[in-house]
């Protein structure tokens, strides 16, 4: 689905849910709605519109999934409930400030238990980049209270400092870190469909049987529900991969890869140079390739990885059933998912043991979304 002009167009896809009855719902950037879409990909009226109230969205719905037979989808600092034909239930709406982390959290993804993982937003980007090894998964009530924290993410070595000529720095995230939780989007792809639980991945280690990394399932009551070392062989980045990178994150940093994009302003040319220069001598990368770049929890129990970025640029995703055990692997090797070049070739979004829904953009840069058929049998 999706075209230039056509009678559906997207602006830009956050997340997509599949409802009991095969209804699609899709949540765009800026557009303060769910689009709705029958199995056969045929438009239905939207779900919420703009506003403040139960069921209004002020900046645009990110997030968006089921919990039994009641949709849910998050906006900044709130999340609204709908029935199945899209009535307005109920908004939960709070503000909690974490100063340490430089964050404020509202209620992002519904957990089964009746609480929220907290969704971040960034208040202080020079807080939130410098002084945190690791950053807490804070679960919270309905009216703003931390109930718990059900995990920490390592956080070390996850923005690049970009000395500016006038003295001053900006602390950019690094493109080849894993940023796992740090946006409600990826929150919600890494919380199992029924709120049960949230799927973590910890960076490689050496152990007793060699190096691994870590696949982690949190229940949302803070048990361990899987702990599983998966070997792997490290990929050491090569001297050209690392050239690849610096100019990549440099010419992200100048602007180049949203310079077309609606409402970025463009900046001349000779400041975009000089940020670019900036950037590029800042740039540094690590030893070795981390080993898994997204996490995306399916509707069985599945769980899928994107694996390391190499110089092939292939979108290795690796599928996993509930213990932890390797069941499948797909590669794709056309295709891009964003203007940045280090994005997936496909950014899956939900999926299943027989489907799975993900984006991909023209060479025009317009918003696709597809469902892909899956072969067990190859």
């Amino acid at each position: 689905m999706g075209s230039i002009d056509g009678e559906v167009t997207f602006s830009g896809i956050h997340d997509v849910a599949v409802g009991p009855h095969g209804t699609v719902y899709v949540t765009e950037a800026l557009l303060p709605e769910v689009s709705v879409f029958t199995p056969e990909g045929h438009q239905l009226p939207p779900v919420g519109r703009a506003g403040q109230g139960p069921g209004e969205f002020e900046w645009g719905a990110r997030s968006v999934g089921w919990r039994a037979d009641t949709l849910w989808a998050h906006d900044v600092y709130k999340t609204n409930f709908f029935d199945p034909e899209g009535d307005p239930l109920r908004q939960v709406r709070f503000s909690v400030e974490v100063v340490e982390e430089g964050s404020r959290f509202g209620p992002g993804v519904p957990l089964a238990d009746g609480t929220f993982l907290g969704g971040r937003g960034i208040i202080d980007w020079s807080q939130y980049a410098v002084g945190n090894d690791a950053l807490a998964i804070r679960r919270f009530s309905e009216t703003g209270e931390i109930v718990d924290t059900l995990a920490f993410v390592d956080w070390e070595g996850r923005f690049i400092d970009v000395a500016r000529d006038d003295g001053s720095v900006i602390h950019q995230r690094h493109p080849m870190k894993l940023r796992q939780f740090e946006d409600p989007s990826a929150t919600a792809r890494a919380t199992t469909p029924d709120g049960e639980a949230v799927v973590l991945v910890r960076d490689g280690d050496a152990g007793p049987g060699g190096e691994h990394f870590s696949l982690v399932k949190v229940a949302s009551s803070g048990d361990t529900l899987l702990h599983r070392a998966i070997p792997y062989e490290p990929i050491p980045v090569t001297a050209s991969e690392e050239d690849w990178w610096r100019e990549a994150f440099a010419a992200w940093h100048a602007g180049d890869f949203g310079a077309n994009q609606p409402g970025t302003a463009q900046r001349p040319p000779p400041v975009m140079e000089r940020m670019r220069r900036e950037a590029g001598a800042a740039f540094w990368a690590p030893d070795r390739h981390p080993p898994v770049r997204d996490v995306l929890a399916g509707q069985d129990g599945t769980i899928r990885l994107l694996r390391e970025l190499t110089g092939e640029r292939l979108a290795r995703w690796e599928v996993y059933d509930s213990a932890g055990e390797l069941i499948g692997v797909v590669a794709i090797d056309e295709g891009r998912s964003s203007t940045i070049p280090w994005s997936s070739r496909v950014k899956l979004l939900h999926a299943g043991l027989d489907d799975v829904w993900g984006v991909t953009i023209d060479d025009f840069d317009v918003p696709y979304l597809h469902r892909f058929q899956v072969h067990r049998d190859c």
